[in-house]
């Protein structure tokens, strides 16, 4: 069992441990220094949580059809404010 799925380890670990262990999770074979752990690791998984935020709250604005999806040939996705929105105020 990891540390990551044993409840008591995740009342016990501070938020950093876990980010430290997630980052080991994905990465068994790493090691790394203080330094590195610091500059490389965490922001790397800071970045990942992020875009994951990032993507949610897109997800959400689609869904309230506030921004458009719009899938690109070569697969990407790009996102834009939904045009009802880009329209002036009528006065």
């Amino acid at each position: 069992m990891n540390g990551r799925s044993d409840p008591r380890m995740q009342t016990i670990l501070s938020a950093l441990a876990r980010e430290i262990l997630r980052y080991w999770e994905q990465t068994p074979s790493a090691c790394d220094s203080l330094v590195g752990i610091s500059q490389f690791w965490l922001p790397t998984l800071r970045v990942q949580a992020a875009t994951k935020d990032i993507q949610a709250a897109l997800d959400e604005l689609v869904a309230l059809d506030l921004v458009v999806r719009t899938d690109q040939p070569d697969g990407s996705v790009v996102y834009s404010m939904h045009r009802h929105l880009k329209q002036p105020p009528s006065t």
